[in-house]
């Protein structure tokens, strides 16, 4: 089994998980009782906020996986030459955890309520 096939089992695991947990196979006309108790008026169980995340989510992690495929398939040409730029990776990997660190204070301090205008 590869990568991508593994890859791919999950990825259908995850929408067939998604879909069962939408009701999708309820059958509402079979359902005794007043119209108005069958339906709770949201299309989901979920916040707008904490679904469209998990899109967000779901789309960054298959343009990553697709960027880790296509890497995988270019270093296997015969004309690769891997990539000498190693201080751009540091580099790029000190901003992502001084960027990460200042997030964490950021949410830490909003949490408190510091460093928000006062209403004069």
């Amino acid at each position: 089994m590869n990568i991508t096939t593994l890859f791919l089992a999950v990825i259908a695991s995850i929408v067939v998980w998604f879909f069962l947990q939408q009701r999708l196979a309820a059958k509402p006309w079979l359902e005794e009782g007043p119209i108005d108790d069958l339906h709770d008026g949201g299309a989901f169980s979920l916040p707008t906020a904490k679904l469209g995340l998990r899109v967000f989510l779901a789309v960054v992690t298959v343009v990553f996986m697709l960027l880790i495929m296509a890497y995988g398939i270019r270093m296997a040409l015969e004309e690769w030459r891997p990539a000498p730029q190693l201080s751009l990776l540091w580099l790029n990997t000190a901003m992502l955890a001084l960027s990460s660190v200042a997030m964490q204070r950021a949410k830490i301090a909003a949490r408190r309520g510091d460093g928000m205008a006062k209403p004069k």
